[in-house]
């Protein structure tokens, strides 16, 4: 994606039900599967501008993974109390 594209996509799953929605159900599986705590880390691999963590972020450390340096950038930028971190693959 391009720059505008992921400022875009920022500005509609903060709101679009879709996002919202899969968000909530995202919340509800983890709490079952991990009971909250901060010694729990979640980590997002294609983490992309970061909002399935930063809704995971008060009850979990989180830490998310992305090979766009945009992206990357705005999740910092909207979520600085989450661990972002870009990572590109190694050539093989």
């Amino acid at each position: 994606m391009q720059t505008a594209q992921f400022q875009l996509h920022a500005d509609i799953e903060s709101r679009h039900w879709w996002f919202v929605g899969r968000r909530w159900i995202l919340t509800q599986v983890i709490g079952a599967v991990l009971p909250p705590s901060p010694s729990t880390t979640i980590i997002d691999v294609g983490c992309g501008t970061g909002a399935n963590l930063a809704g995971l972020s008060d009850a979990y450390e989180c830490i998310g993974i992305d090979t766009s340096a945009d992206a990357i950038a705005l999740a910092r930028q909207r979520f600085p109390g989450v661990q972002f971190i870009e990572d590109l693959p190694q050539p093989t």
